[in-house]
């Protein structure tokens, strides 16, 4: 069973299938966000190595919407919902069915009041709703874009603030895009197989047309794909509707027939081991947090501190001939094992490591750069800053400029922890050179 006590850094991090956050680290070379170890591959190499079911799909399937609704009740809408960031938690065997996590909340956005509008071609070609390609052609000619599957490559704000998109309904669209792949093997509207053959601003156009004057079933052809049931169809109808504003929502999905089909009994009994997790998790949290609420808010402070500070360091060349020298790293801690107070001593740490090492660099905080007197802040650093929020759901907060003191001599300090098996899982890195 997954940690019944989570950060009180993160709110949205508060789910068995969302990947944890655990630290983000400072080397001479590069950032480094140490994430969940998740040793199962993508739902991708999953589906190309074995044969899904409409069973196990389902059992997938149901896993993904729970973690979308935990994620928009949470008002952040994940916005890049594709095979490569969805992970196994673990290898698959047959005493245990496959468990999902989603990972990389790099692109997501939240927001405040009612809707959750967009004007932002951001996401997947593949797995991106009609609204989301038509915001790349507003106001131009033609897309410039990359036909990798970086999503990092795919963002662009449209020219044009009068079109715009409900996110949470393209969330839903690419989450059908998921569903068609695991139970035809293949992207809606093919473009998994004429993307290669295309140029890529004419590859997205014609997925533009396509999903635009076609249908999904239409699009494929009356021989195209391998049959599925009814239930499966209708449902992949109204998660794939042009229309977003008659696109289905995750309360209806939940009520869909298919959805609430039969399920064997090892799925079946996975799914409720997952539900009596999170109401375990959830529970744990709200604990914490009407207990302690102070502590919380004041661990969140602590980090939002240090990590603003890492990133400063992470452009000062200084800093990090200094960390070169002395073979050393920063780390600052997103979560603990323990209570809130012992977060905040770790932090407390942390912050020490990192004034020491700015003072031997002479940083000044809150700027990375000085250019004429303006403050400049690396692109990078602003980015990395984004995805970690993202992941952990924490508003971290900006400080006030930390005043210049006198240079002094980096102190050597203890070594950092080495990275367990549990947490050694992908990093997230920024180089800093």
């Amino acid at each position: 069973m997954a940690q019944r006590e989570a950060s009180h850094l993160s709110q949205a991090a508060q789910h068995v299938s969302l990947v944890r956050p655990y630290s983000v680290r400072l080397t001479p070379d590069n950032l480094q966000l140490v994430l969940q170890h998740c040793s199962g591959g993508t739902l991708e190499s999953y589906c190309k190595q074995h044969r899904v079911s409409e069973d196990l799909a389902c059992f997938f399937f149901h896993q993904l919407v729970a973690v979308l609704e935990h994620l928009h009740s949470s008002k952040i809408a994940y916005r890049d919902m594709k095979l490569q960031n969805v992970l196994l938690r673990s290898k698959p065997s047959r005493s245990s069915p496959p468990r999902l996590v989603l990972c990389d909340l790099g692109t997501a956005k939240a927001w405040t009041g009612q809707q959750m509008r967009c004007e932002t071609f951001v996401g997947t070609p593949g797995f991106m709703a009609p609204q989301v390609l038509a915001s790349m052609f507003n106001g131009l000619s033609t897309p410039r874009t990359d036909a990798s599957s970086d999503s990092s490559q795919h963002s662009r704000t449209s020219q044009s603030s009068s079109n715009t998109y409900d996110a949470r309904k393209a969330d839903i669209w690419a989450l059908g895009a998921l569903l068609h792949y695991m139970l035809h093997r293949q992207l809606p509207y093919g473009y998994d197989s004429f993307a290669p053959l295309l140029p890529p601003q004419e590859a997205l156009l014609t997925l533009l047309q396509l999903e635009n004057q076609h249908t999904w079933k239409d699009a494929a052809g009356a021989h195209g794909l391998q049959p599925i049931s009814a239930e499966a169809q209708d449902l992949l109808d109204q998660l794939l509707h042009q229309d977003e504003q008659q696109r289905i929502s995750i309360r209806r999905i939940k009520l869909h027939p298919w959805f609430n089909r039969p399920l064997p009994a090892q799925y079946a009994k996975a799914l409720k081991d997952m539900q009596q997790e999170q109401a375990a998790l959830s529970a744990a949290a709200a604990c914490s947090a009407a207990d302690a609420a102070s502590s919380a808010a004041q661990a969140r402070e602590l980090a939002g501190t240090a990590v603003d500070r890492l990133f400063e360091l992470s452009r000062c060349p200084a800093a990090l001939q200094r960390l070169r020298e002395q073979q050393q790293c920063l780390t600052v801690p997103l979560s603990s094992s323990g209570a809130d107070a012992e977060l905040q001593q770790q932090l407390q740490r942390a912050l020490q490591r990192l004034d020491d090492a700015a003072d031997a660099a002479g940083l000044l905080w809150g700027s990375i750069g000085i250019d004429n007197g303006a403050a400049v802040r690396s692109r990078s650093s602003v980015e990395l800053r984004s995805r970690l929020c993202n992941a952990s759901g924490a508003a971290l907060v900006q400080q006030p400029l930390k005043q210049q003191q006198q240079v002094q001599q980096l102190q050597p300090k203890e070594a950092p922890a080495p990275l367990s098996r549990d947490d050694t899982c992908f990093l997230v890195q920024v180089s800093t050179a």
